[in-house]
């Protein structure tokens, strides 16, 4: 079995790309599937040219049987075409921090995300139902250019709270500087609440300015998935105390499961790394090319193996993946984590009905144009 992978690359992440692939190897190698692996870079995922063609050469001059893309599903609609044409499958992956695009879902491609937008989603309603009526939001000028900070704000005010005020902040590092931020909450006492959507070079310079403000105001904190990565944690250069944050997310490596200890033993490996959330996306992704590979040796078409993955439970790091069948997307529990003293990472709880979350979630999805950028998350 020959399968391309269109990898990605992030100045942010710079090992994206690397624990992408090799988590994805680990799987595989660890079942010891016999498959060959073609690689193209397609940078940032901003050139639809670019990502288009280098689809097109995996297909066409490569004759893989399955592509992998880590690029954003926007890119869904343009390739469609092109997959229907060859009858082979497109494993989309991304971090999810859009809603899905398509309206409806081609046969022959799947989406695999890390569900970043519906966590922000859930994050935003946990902010509002307690009991805070009032909140403000953060982000930087960068994530706030994802529909995760829509799904977020959307949320809270769906559930009756209010956004008082939208901080944007730079997204380089050398201009990072809250002082509006926290010139506007001292002086509006009923703002009990901040939203904080942050990733890379700046989520590890808001927490200790979050710890700071928490000095002098009783701030409650509530975290986009990235501000709950232990990327953030390892360049936090000084000691923080934090209290009263929390947020969702789908995977932590510290969850209590048999999959989860196998995929961080199995990543370390073969890599010498410890695992990622890009890891952990590359594994689930050997998880769904090993259902795919063992039903193309049954001569099952793209249309029949996707559709024999619709609600089929995958065990995963993450406790399980599910393939929904309205929207070609994969799904997964997710994790109320709180974050406490000097990074100090709880599970919580997990939400268990998943299904109707999620089908409230896309329930919000903006039914109007709207503006965003164009490269895949943390792709920059």
């Amino acid at each position: 079995m020959k399968i391309g992978f269109l990898l990605p690359r992030s100045t942010v992440y710079p090992i994206m790309g690397f624990d992408f692939l090799d988590g994805c190897k680990s799987f595989l190698q660890h079942l010891q599937n016999d498959v060959t692996i073609v690689t193209e870079n397609i940078g940032f995922g901003l050139d639809d040219e670019e990502v288009y063609s280098k689809n097109e050469k995996l297909l066409l001059a490569d004759n893989v049987d399955i592509v992998v893309a880590f690029v954003d599903g926007k890119c869904a609609e343009m390739l469609t075409p092109l997959y229907m044409a060859t009858g082979k499958i497109l494993l989309l992956v991304n971090m999810g921090a859009h809603y899905s695009f398509d309206v409806q879902p081609s046969p022959n491609i799947i989406h695999h995300t890390f569900n970043t937008a519906f966590n922000s989603w859930l994050t935003g309603k946990l902010a509002a139902i307690e009991n805070n009526t009032k909140a403000a939001m953060a982000t930087s000028f960068y994530d706030g250019g994802y529909l995760q900070c829509f799904a977020m704000t959307n949320s809270f005010m769906q559930n009756g709270g209010q956004i008082t005020s939208n901080f944007v902040s730079h997204f380089k590092p050398e201009e990072f500087d809250i002082a509006p931020l926290k010139n506007y909450l001292q002086n509006d006492i009923e703002t009990t609440a901040l939203l904080c959507l942050y990733s890379g070079d700046i989520s590890h310079l808001m927490y200790p300015a979050l710890s700071n403000l928490q000095k002098t105001l009783n701030l409650n904190l509530y975290l986009s998935p990235m501000m709950l990565d232990e990327h953030a944690k390892q360049k936090i250069k000084e000691d923080i105390n934090i209290q009263n944050a929390k947020g969702y997310t789908a995977w932590h490596p510290s969850l209590q499961n048999q999959n989860n200890d196998e995929f961080k033993k199995q990543f370390h490996t073969l890599s010498g790394r410890d695992a990622s959330i890009f890891a952990m996306l590359g594994w689930e992704t050997g998880i769904l090319l090993n259902e795919i590979i063992q039903q193309k040796k049954e001569q099952n078409t793209a249309k029949t193996i996707v559709q024999n993955l619709y609600n089929k439970e995958l065990a995963s790091p993450r406790g399980w993946i599910k393939l929904d069948a309205e929207t070609n997307n994969t799904y997964s529990p997710s994790y109320l984590i709180s974050n406490t003293g000097n990074f100090n990472l709880l599970v919580e709880s997990t939400v268990t009905e998943i299904e109707e979350e999620k089908k409230k979630f896309m329930k919000t999805k903006p039914d109007i144009n709207h503006s965003s950028w164009r490269n895949t998350y943390l792709c920059s």
